[in-house]
């Protein structure tokens, strides 16, 4: 869905503000999303051990 969206603001977006600044958006979001996925990694575990919930059998 969210690749549909994308998209589907894409081609406007181009036309309106240009390539370049399209560009170096989308290497911003994808940044702060690696950064996202670097601190999942790094503090996974930590996360996990502090919110355990029992799981119903």
């Amino acid at each position: 869905m969210l690749a549909g969206i994308s998209t589907a603001i894409c081609l406007p977006l181009i036309e309106s503000i240009g390539v370049g600044w399209v560009s170096t958006m989308s290497a911003g979001i994808q940044f702060i999303c690696a950064g996202l996925v670097y601190l999942t990694v790094r503090l996974g575990a930590t996360w996990r051990k502090t919110h355990q919930v029992p799981v119903p059998i």
